[in-house]
C-alpha cells in the first residue's frame, strides 16, 4: 500500500481558510457579525461578546461538516480535481470508502471544474436527474404519489467531431504540496 501526504500542515491551511473566508483574515461573529470576540483554542472555536454565542472556522461555510484533518481533505481535493477512482484515492490515502464517496460528492456539489471546451460544427448534450423518490400514501383513498427528494440535475456536453467533453482541466496546471508515488495509475478525463 503506498500512502500519499500533503506538506501543508494543519496550521498553514487554517491561516489560509482564515483569509478566504474573513475579510483580510479578522475574524467576526458569523451570527452577529461583532468584532469583539475570544479565541477557543483547545476547541478550534470562537466565542461572540456580544451575542455569547460559539462558532467555528467554517461554521458558516459549505465545509461545515467536514469531520477530517483539514490536510486530508486538501488531499482529497486535489485527487478528485485529477480525477482518480474511489477505491484508488482510498489506497492512496487509507481514508474509507464511504468517506471518500461522501467528500467526492461533496465536492460534486460545490465545485465547478475548470472547463477547456472547443466544439466545432455538432454539440451533443445530455442530462440526468439524481435524486431519492419518497413514497407518500393517502390511506383514506388508496392513493400512492412519489415525491422527489433533494433531487440534482447533471448535464454533460460533447462534440462528437473533436472528441472534447466539457469536463476537464486545464493544461499546465501543476498540483502544490501534494506528494504522489511514481507508480499512481490516474484514471484518464473520462466524462
Amino acid at each position: 500500500m503506498i500512502n500519499v501526504s500533503c506538506a501543508f500542515p494543519e496550521r498553514k491551511i487554517r491561516a489560509a481558510l482564515r483569509q478566504i473566508i474573513f475579510n483580510k483574515g479578522r475574524v467576526h461573529c458569523t451570527h452577529c457579525g461583532c468584532f469583539r470576540i475570544i479565541a477557543l483554542k483547545k476547541e478550534q472555536r470562537y466565542f461572540c461578546k456580544r451575542c455569547r454565542r460559539k462558532f467555528s472556522l467554517l461554521s458558516d461555510t459549505w465545509l461545515r461538516n467536514v469531520k477530517i484533518p483539514l490536510s486530508m481533505f486538501l488531499l482529497l481535493l486535489c485527487l478528485w480535481l485529477e480525477d482518480y477512482r474511489v477505491r484508488q484515492a482510498c489506497q492512496l490515502t487509507g481514508v474509507s470508502i464511504p468517506t471518500i464517496r461522501k467528500y467526492f460528492r461533496l465536492f460534486r456539489l460545490h465545485i465547478v471544474k475548470t472547463l477547456e471546451f472547443r466544439p466545432e460544427k455538432h454539440v451533443q448534450v445530455d442530462e440526468a436527474y439524481f435524486g431519492q423518490f419518497k413514497k407518500a400514501a393517502n390511506y383514506f383513498h388508496g392513493q400512492r404519489t412519489y415525491k422527489v427528494v433533494e433531487k440534482a440535475c447533471v448535464a454533460g456536453i460533447g462534440c462528437p467531431a473533436t472528441g472534447h467533453h466539457g469536463r476537464g482541466r486545464q493544461a499546465g496546471q501543476a498540483d502544490q504540496g501534494i506528494h504522489l508515488p511514481a507508480g499512481a495509475d490516474r484514471r484518464p478525463g473520462l466524462f
